[in-house]
């Protein structure tokens, strides 16, 4: 069964604690200002409604392996997309410090 793994706000939260942990106590600062557009986008963005879109796309079997994270996947691919990025190698790439 699909269903939202998780709210908006516990991404808002994951967001700010993984910026805060990984860049802004290290003092990889720019970083940020350089994905900065795309980081206030997504956060202002609540895409969990998107599920209700397209759960029908799913099967309601229970056999199989389970669906992934519709809201995760679908918030991956805009932000690919907006940084004009098509794989996760060069997106990896692109952030390296």
């Amino acid at each position: 069964m699909l269903s939202v793994k998780y709210s908006h706000e516990k991404y808002q939260s994951f967001v700010r604690d993984f910026l805060n942990e990984y860049f802004i106590r290290r003092g990889h600062i720019r970083i940020i200002w350089t994905f900065a557009p795309l980081i206030i986008k997504l956060w202002l963005c609540d895409l969990t409604n998107i599920v209700f879109l397209v759960k029908d796309c799913y099967s309601t079997s229970n056999k199989g392996a389970l669906p992934k994270d519709v809201v995760a996947l679908f918030r991956s691919l805009i932000l690919m997309t907006l940084s004009r990025t098509f794989n996760t190698h060069n997106f990896k790439n692109k952030i390296i410090f």
